[in-house]
């Protein structure tokens, strides 16, 4: 299965995939653990491939958004909850977190909280929550966009 063109991406996926390039382009390639580059940071930034961790307990959100996003530059990966996704985090670079709040083991935003004091990574929230409460205390645990389900 060839991945899908960023033009038939955006047909189906919204702004989602715009918004990814804008924010893997603006974000620094990091090591995972503090935020220092390690020797497969740097060789990624070489081959300008940009990592994208998908954060979703959906299955079929998280297998399409991986599918769709899957690129020549763009590589994914999915993790169906906290647990998973910070196994990947701490045993790989990602330049883009796709984060949803509510995920089965804890809270999306506490875990964005917890995750940019260590890393600095963005993070673009995917969620059904559309409280302007919510919305704010996305932004304010670090957030740097936040996009309401479904897109």
């Amino acid at each position: 299965m060839h991945p899908m063109s960023l033009q038939q991406s955006s047909d189906k996926w919204g702004i989602l995939p715009s918004m990814i390039n804008r924010y893997c382009s603006a974000a620094p390639i990091t090591g995972a653990k503090n935020g220092q580059p390690t020797a497969d940071a740097k060789n990624k930034e070489k081959l300008s491939m940009k990592r994208i961790l998908i954060v979703e307990d959906d299955d079929a959100i998280r297998t399409g958004l991986c599918q769709s996003l899957s690129s020549d530059t763009l590589e994914t990966a999915g993790a169906e909850n906290l647990m998973s996704a910070r196994q990947r985090l701490d045993a790989e670079t990602y330049d883009l977190l796709l984060l949803d709040s509510n995920l089965p083991d804890g809270n999306g935003i506490d875990f964005c909280r917890e995750l940019t004091k260590r890393i600095p990574i963005p993070v673009i929230f995917l969620t059904v929550r559309d409280s302007e409460i919510d919305e704010v205390a996305a932004f304010r645990a670090g957030a740097w966009d936040y996009v309401k389900k479904p897109f």
